[in-house]
């Protein structure tokens, strides 16, 4: 089977203006953050995000005034505090942040996979987020219960970071079983188009052995990126790096020198 591995700048060289994201990861662990920073010094703009529970993600692309949409349930660094770039372009009116309950989102992204137009919850239910999102009522045609119809979410690439893939795209599941690590299957089969970044590539042996969390025909392309997580976690490979997580929240309380404290956060990890 031909190799799906490529340069990175490939795969950044496909991601048009106005592309439709999907974020693999949640918090502070499994961002492929190395994928990301390329695409936003490659200059993209009017992005859309799909981030279940955004954190890195979401700012680094709001310092690189690249996203006009974020979609999700959170945007923050838990208790090191919010996203400070992303909530003064929420507030200047630069992003709209769409926010849903973990149902809507969920359900989006199945209605998706499944190829369904919508997806019956009843997450939501009587909210304002409903009311907010327009989200339809449908009636259970058996029982006559009044469900939210949550809209399919399809994205048009998933970006995820994983420890390991073959070349043939098959994606191993972690060492370490962490927080929502299925939701990155989820939305990769959710999207049109999947890449993935890794710390090395395994063989069919290990693959064997380990389990898949994604298979080969799911997967688009594979990009070598040893760190390319950091400086969120990988579970198992490697911890987050809190310190120079909240080193850049504090510079970045101020506009004129967040784009500075990026750099200097991220300087270890760019290609």
């Amino acid at each position: 089977m031909p190799s799906k591995v490529v340069p990175l700048q490939e795969v950044v060289s496909t991601v048009p203006d106005g592309c439709v994201i999907g974020m693999g990861g949640v918090l502070n662990n499994r961002r492929p953050i190395v994928l990301l920073d390329a695409i936003g010094q490659a200059g993209r703009r009017n992005l859309s995000l799909w981030s279940m529970l955004g954190g890195l993600d979401v700012e680094i692309l709001a310092v690189h005034d690249a996203l006009a949409e974020v979609g999700s349930i959170y945007v923050g660094f838990e208790g090191l505090g919010p996203a400070p770039a992303f909530e003064r372009a929420v507030a200047d009116g630069r992003i709209t942040a769409r926010d849903h309950s973990e149902l809507t989102l969920i359900g989006g992204l199945r209605a998706a996979q499944a190829g369904l137009p919508f997806w019956p919850t009843r997450g939501a239910t009587g909210s304002d987020i409903a009311r907010e999102l327009g989200l339809r009522e449908v009636a259970d045609p058996y029982t006559g219960e009044c469900l939210l119809a949550a809209p399919a979410i399809r994205p048009d690439l998933t970006l995820l970071h994983a420890e390991a893939a073959t070349t043939d795209g098959t994606v191993l599941l972690p060492a370490v079983h962490d927080f929502l690590t299925d939701h990155d299957a989820t939305i990769a089969r959710a999207a049109t188009r999947t890449v993935v970044g890794v710390e090395r590539i395994a063989g069919p042996d290990e693959a064997r052995d380990r389990g898949v969390l994604l298979h080969g025909f799911e997967v688009d392309a594979v990009v070598v990126l040893p760190g390319g997580a950091r400086p969120t976690g990988l579970p198992g490979v490697y911890d987050p790096d809190l310190a120079a997580i909240s080193a850049y929240l504090a510079a970045a309380q101020h506009p004129d020198t967040t784009r500075s404290a990026l750099d200097e956060l991220l300087a270890g990890a760019r290609r």
